[in-house]
């Protein structure tokens, strides 16, 4: 066996006494810690110093609940308030409350009616605008990022419908934060912890990285050496079949004018393969090189799937050998889209008694009898493979364009504002350019710039754009109190669930 290289030892040697002094270091941070807690003050648990309900959506056990929350024990005295109120949606929440305390409960509200009442902490709910806020009074009042968390506990509860263990895990993560001594912040041991482990865990992850990297340099070969052996293998009979596709078609010739670069295609991407594969494990290590390596590897798919697409063109347009066999493959895409569309309608039960997703139905419908009627007439000569592929492409336009007409009504009856809108259009555009440039058939080749929106492709957008709505709606925070709010300016913000 060869022995290591010089480099390979020096990388090995010099990891272990960096290591050990990072092990070192964690080790004198945690004694130091420790000690310094063990030395602190104690801080006093507290029960609240008083716990109000004022279920006004009737969604509480109240008694039980405020049984509940007595047991918790807070960093300080605090007086829990628990709210559930009709907020109409909207991120109008934080001023629901603020006009229900200011009529039905002004103690909730400081003397100068600019704040919320020292000592107070607020949880509120709004079960049927799915959204919950967190208020302080200024003394008990948190980072932004505290009152997320408080908001956060709250959300799985609530989105199965359970209010009070929401409002309990609300309440819960809120007596931790709510006046934390300095010493029992995770800050505090993170800081020192990142101190000395920092170097440690930047060391693996650029490893783990880096050996992530390389892996998929390592499965892009292999997918793209899969493909150009296929490639190769078929090569003197795509050359055959590539004589036979005539040129006077205007589907032949757009497929001859693809082809006429098939060959030194061919060539480069051989040529690239051995670029990728002379690289040194280091080069193959960078983003740059999977990112090249993916590319290269979906380029030979490609390459591999024209040369299916040269064999049906030459059997298809002089109806020779398998030409049946050729056309079901140019319609199978458009059939498999038309058998989905009744499972893709019922994807938003809102649009789904539209006059769109109705028109939408009504040709899928149709276009099965037309694409049955197109195949029977090419099977008895009374219409030549170019006529058939015109008017196949004629249905799939005309079924993208239904697509395109329900995924507008679908936006609207899913989006509840301009912002949710905008997203759901960018998801789209986002699907566009995914799908433009298939060489999956004759067609494709032919209008290879067209983008068509196919049913998996609608499905894909509705996936993905209903997602980035939610997300948005998740996340979103509101902090302040309408117009009502005047010069109010209390602690507190709210979100959806």
């Amino acid at each position: 066996m060869a022995a290591p290289s010089p480099g390979f030892d020096r990388r090995t040697t010099t990891s272990r006494p960096f290591i050990a002094t990072v092990a070192v270091l964690m080790l004198a941070f945690c004694l130091a810690a420790s000690g310094l807690v063990a030395g602190a003050e104690r801080a006093a648990a507290a029960a609240p110093s008083t716990v109000e309900i004022a279920d006004t959506s009737d969604a509480l056990d109240e008694a039980a609940l405020a049984a509940a929350i007595n047991e918790i024990d807070f960093h300080v005295p605090t007086d829990v308030v628990v709210l559930t109120i009709d907020g109409s949606g909207a991120n109008q929440l934080n001023e629901a409350v603020l006009n229900y305390a200011r009529t039905d409960n002004p103690e909730w509200i400081s003397a100068d009616d600019e704040k919320w009442a020292d000592g107070l902490f607020i949880l509120a709910v709004d079960p049927r605008g799915r959204q919950v806020g967190t208020y302080f009074g200024d003394d008990r009042e948190v980072s932004q990022g505290a009152q997320d968390r408080i908001q956060e506990a709250t959300k799985s509860d609530f989105r199965a419908g359970r209010w009070d263990a929401g409002v309990l895990s609300g309440v819960k993560e809120a007596a931790i934060l709510i006046g934390r001594p300095w010493y029992r912040h995770p800050g505090f041991y993170v800081f020192g912890g990142v101190l000395a482990a920092g170097g440690l865990f930047t060391a693996l992850g650029v490893a783990g990285y880096r050996r992530g990297n390389r892996q998929k340099v390592d499965a892009a070969l292999v997918r793209g050496d899969d493909h150009l052996a296929s490639v190769s293998a078929a090569l003197r009979a795509t050359d055959q079949n590539a004589k036979r596709i005539p040129s006077t078609s205007s589907y032949g010739a757009k497929v001859l004018e693809r082809y006429a670069t098939f060959a030194q295609e061919r060539r480069d991407l051989l040529a690239e393969r051995e670029e990728l594969g002379g690289m040194d494990e280091r080069a193959r290590a960078a983003k740059s090189a999977a990112d090249r390596a993916g590319t290269w590897a979906d380029r030979t798919a490609a390459l591999d799937a024209f040369d299916d697409v040269v064999a049906d063109a030459a059997d298809l347009l002089t109806m020779s050998g398998e030409w049946q066999a050729a056309w079901k493959r140019q319609a199978a895409r458009f059939r498999e889209d038309v058998d989905a569309v009744p499972e893709l309608v019922d994807l938003e039960p809102a649009a789904a008694g539209s006059p769109e997703a109705g028109e939408l139905l009504e040709f899928a419908g149709r276009a099965r009898v037309d694409l049955s009627s197109i195949g029977s007439r090419l099977t008895a000569r009374q219409i030549t493979a170019e006529l058939a592929l015109d008017d196949l492409q004629k249905l799939r336009v005309r079924l993208s364009d239904l697509f395109e007409s329900f995924a507008d009504v679908v936006t609207e009856s899913y989006a509840k504002t301009d912002a949710e809108r905008t997203t759901m259009r960018e998801e789209m555009d986002s699907t566009r350019r995914s799908a433009t440039g298939s060489h999956g058939n004759i067609l494709d080749v032919t209008y290879p710039a067209l983008f068509l929106l196919h049913g998996h492709s609608f499905r894909t957008w509705h996936s993905e754009g209903t997602s980035a709505v939610e997300a948005a709606r998740s996340s979103s925070t509101s902090t302040g109190y309408g117009s009502s709010g005047g010069g109010f300016s209390g602690a507190g913000s709210s979100s959806r669930f």
